[in-house]
């Protein structure tokens, strides 16, 4: 039995069930598919500056969350909760392409970019 010990899992599903509800309308996929994820994280506190730098990362700060949640455990659960939605079944997922980044670079906000291709 595997168990998913991740307090937050059970809100980060729901979270993309809803928005993968309102912004795909079609019946789910069928067939293979190509999933392509981007993940945006957001960074801790002690990477920013303080006073007037409050909003300014510090140049000493990662560029990559290389900390938890890895890439597989944050494409599990996106994978699982599309599930029914975007594709009958994530076993239909055949290929992958996953990264993570914080959410300050660009336009990015927490969550994630995702792009389904299906495979002819």
């Amino acid at each position: 039995m595997i168990v998913d010990a991740c307090r937050k899992n059970p809100q980060w599903k729901q979270d993309i069930k809803v928005f993968a509800v309102n912004a795909y309308e079609e019946e789910p996929l069928r067939g293979p598919l190509e999933l392509r994820v981007h993940f945006y994280m957001p960074r801790p506190k002690g990477h920013y500056g303080s006073g007037k730098n409050e909003l300014t990362v510090k140049n000493s700060a990662p560029k990559y969350p290389d900390k938890k949640p890895d890439c597989t455990k944050l494409l599990r659960a996106l994978e699982d909760a599309l599930t029914g939605i975007l594709w009958i079944d994530d076993s239909q997922v055949v290929r992958q392409v996953v990264g993570k980044s914080y959410a300050d670079t660009g336009d990015a906000k927490i969550g994630a970019h995702v792009f389904v291709i299906r495979i002819e």
